[in-house]
């Protein structure tokens, strides 16, 4: 009686005291058993062969309660260091729990406890949801659980001395994650397979995290923000979807010993200051191996970052960075910055090996030769800052991330290099004047064969620059130089140019890139004597600019246009020639106030010069000649003058204009076309004057929709129609000569159209 009366008294203590305890009172002793028969392997293999308690749904412990639990026989022990109590062999699997999570201590900072043997599944899903819950609690160990399928596997809040061990914390959306805690330690555990971090600490210091299995989750292995002081040694963090180990506005963190490979980035910094990266192996991630950006005062020494698939360190607008004693295999050191301070106050010497080759830094010097990199052996990198008045030559820095690199420079020498098979660039240039690039061979970096930024008067000359994805690239370069290069099979542009004034670009060579030339954004250019052949899309292409001379280039066989020139005022486009281009042979629109002369465009699968948007332009001595479409396209084109052209032999029209108006049509050649020789429609105003249409399948002029035009002291003989006016009404047709045409004016539907002094002859008859 005594008995039944203590256990009541006992169940109201707990109900006050929120120790919520609910049996599954129609489950049978042997359930679990049932279960791991049936369940799925991924949760069977995990459960433990121990004594167990499995009728749960939550438990919560409090600071006040622990010695009730303690009468219950899945708690024991005294709550003190030398005897804690002791949660273990329980399994909490399904039904709800009031507090979102399957176990939640709180408020238990006096009391010592430890968590054991215990197998969670599916917590609630609010955020701070988890298998294993600890708030505002001290002294506790959570040792051999296995956590599956919550929100988070294990959650600390303002917690100390809590010792993580030995755990399996598996398909949860966050494995560990601590808020606002100090000195605690993470060891052993085994966390794999969550949908979005390993491991996440916020607002945590002073933490030891060692010798955890981190692996296959899918966002970041380790996770840290605002936290510092921490250590993380001797973990393995390996095929994580994006880092194996994120550090945000982080500082004083020792990362050492660890194994960060087939993550996405291995370690990555950003925002953090005075961390130190140590002795890691840091290999086969798919881009860097070491990654920071603005991230100051950090050591990074005595580390493996090989095989990276693109830096083994990244330095991102960085400044007093030391980089010493690492090892680099086909990967090495890139650096982004855009004050200078961001690169000469690095630390970088030659105990850093790319390939087994010393990397060269050198800051602030002048009169740099050919001893300056090759004392400690031949260059695996080669980075210079603000040196002037020096010469790389004959080095060979291939297999790592950039050849050779100058950061505010001026009046160096790079030639006689091989800058090939890079991750990232052969050569590069940052805020550097007047430097020579020539007779190198740059091929097959994954990025950019020689990259130029912010730079004035560089010369980029007699290179080889072969199968890299950008070839020569330029912006915002003044009054640079790029002559007599051979790019060949490079993927996206053979030379690109932006933001540039005064460029000159001759005689280079472009074979099979997407475009052969792309220059963009430039004024009082000088683009002459070049070759772009075999592109995939546009041989030679301008875009927006200005007072700059096109000429003398050859642009044949490309997929789509040979010649492409859109937008722009005041440019010569003069003596270039594009045949037998896939679609168009010259390609021009909204392009004002400038000389087109002299082209020649022929054989083209369409149009052989095609313009739209065009105004106030001469157009003439072009050739146009045995296209598959027109020989000279005009749509939306008015107050031009179209001069002693020829367009002969194209499939369709020679000349033909669409809603253009007010433009002058003389002296060109429009003959043998397989339709008409000139063809206006919706085209008004215009004067087509002493022009030869001979010899067209159709008319030798034809109108059609437009009115008000002046056609004078033309010759349209042998065609089927000598002019043939359709729906076109108060034009004047005078002085021209319409000889041996089946017809000689042909009207239709037209009205007030004026026949002045037209010679009209049939063929004389030959007896």
């Amino acid at each position: 009686m005594n008995s039944n009366i203590k256990r009541k008294t006992i169940f109201i203590i707990l109900g006050i005291s929120l120790i919520l305890f609910f049996p599954f009172t129609n489950r049978p002793e042997n359930k679990i058993n049932q279960e791991s028969d049936n369940s799925n392997t991924s949760k069977e293999i995990y459960f433990k062969g121990s004594d167990y308690w499995p009728n749960f749904t939550f438990i919560h412990l409090t600071g006040t309660n622990w010695s009730i639990a303690a009468n219950y026989d899945w708690v024991s022990g005294g709550g003190t260091p030398g005897d804690p109590y002791i949660l273990e062999n329980i399994t909490i699997e399904e039904g709800s729990s009031p507090t979102g999570s399957r176990i939640l201590i709180e408020n238990s900072s006096n009391i010592h406890f430890k968590i054991r043997n215990c197998t969670i599944f599916n917590s609630g899903s609010g955020s701070l949801d988890a298998g294993i819950k600890i708030i505002n609690s001290n002294n506790g160990t959570i040792i051999n659980n296995t956590c599956m399928d919550n929100r988070l596997g294990i959650y600390l809040d303002n917690c100390t001395n809590i010792n993580i061990t030995s755990n399996i914390l598996m398909s949860n959306i966050h494995g560990i994650r601590i808020d606002n805690s100090d000195l605690n330690n993470i060891e052993n555990n085994d966390v794999k397979d969550n949908t979005n971090n390993g491991v996440m600490l916020r607002y945590t210091n002073f933490t030891l995290i060692s010798e955890n299995n981190i692996t296959e989750n899918s966002d970041n292995g380790f996770y840290f923000e605002f936290s510092f002081n921490n250590t993380i040694m001797g973990n393995n963090a390996t095929g994580n979807g994006d880092n194996g180990m994120k550090l945000l506005n982080c500082a004083n963190n020792t990362i050492t010993a660890n194994f960060f490979e087939k993550n996405n980035y291995g370690a990555r910094l950003e925002h953090c200051f005075n961390d130190n990266i140590t002795a890691n192996d840091i290999n086969d991630n798919i881009r860097d191996g070491i990654y920071l950006e603005m991230s100051n005062y950090t050591i990074i020494s005595r580390n493996n970052a090989s095989d990276n698939q693109v830096n083994g360190i990244s330095l991102i607008n960085c400044q007093n960075i030391s980089i010493t004693y690492n090892n680099m295999t086909n990967c090495g050191v890139f650096i982004t910055v855009n004050i200078i301070e961001e690169i000469i106050f690095l630390d970088i010497d030659t105990t850093n090996f790319i390939n087994e080759k010393p990397l060269y830094f050198y800051k602030n010097e002048v009169y740099l030769g050919a001893n300056n990199f090759t004392y400690k052996g031949k260059a695996g990198q080669i980075i210079l800052a603000n040196c002037n008045n020096s010469i790389i030559e004959a080095t060979s820095p291939t297999h790592g991330s950039v050849g050779i690199s100058l950061y505010y420079a001026q009046n160096n020498t790079i030639s006689l290099n091989n800058a090939s098979y890079n991750t990232k660039y052969g050569i590069f240039l940052f805020e550097s004047d007047n430097i020579t690039i020539s007779n190198n061979n740059i091929t097959n970096n994954a990025e950019y064969g020689i990259y130029i930024v912010n730079g004035i008067d560089n010369n980029v000359s007699d290179n080889k620059v072969n199968q890299n994805y950008y070839g020569i690239y330029l912006e915002t370069n003044d009054d640079s130089y790029v002559n007599d290069n051979t790019l060949n099979s490079n993927s996206y542009y053979g030379i690109f140019i932006s933001d540039s004034s005064g460029a000159t670009v001759l005689r280079n060579t472009v074979y099979n890139s997407r475009e052969g030339f792309y220059i963009k954004d430039c004024a009082s250019g000088e683009v002459t004597g070049n070759t772009a052949t075999g592109c995939s899309y546009y041989g030679l292409n301008f875009y927006r600019c200005d007072f700059s001379t096109i000429s003398a280039n050859t642009a044949n066989y490309n997929n789509y246009a040979g010649l492409r020139i859109n937008s722009g005022t005041n440019n010569n486009i003069l003596n270039n020639i594009a045949n037998e281009n896939e679609y168009k042979g010259i390609h021009i629109s909204r392009i004002d106030s400038s000389t087109i002369s002299g082209n020649t465009a022929k054989k083209n699968g369409d149009n052989g010069i095609y313009l739209s948007t065009c105004d106030d332009n001469k157009i003439k001595d072009n050739k146009a000649n045995e296209n598959d479409n027109n020989g000279i396209y005009l749509t939306g084109c008015d107050d031009n003058d179209i001069e002693d052209n020829e367009a002969n032999d194209n499939d369709n029209n020679g000349i033909y204009l669409s809603t253009s108006d007010d433009n002058t049509l003389e002296g060109n050649e429009a003959n043998d076309n397989g339709e008409d020789g000139i063809y206006l429609r919706f085209s008004s105003e215009n004067t087509i004057k002493d022009n030869e249409a001979n010899e067209n399948e159709e008319s030798g002029i034809h109108l059609f929709l437009s009115d008000d035009n002046i056609i004078e002291d033309n010759e349209a003989n042998d065609n089927y129609y000598g002019v043939y006016l359709h729906i076109s009404d108060n034009n004047i047709i005078r002085s021209n000569k319409f000889i041996c045409n089946v017809q000689g004016i042909y009207e239709e539907d037209c009205e007030g159209n004026t026949f002045e002094n037209n010679v009209v002859e049939d063929c004389p008859i030959i007896s």
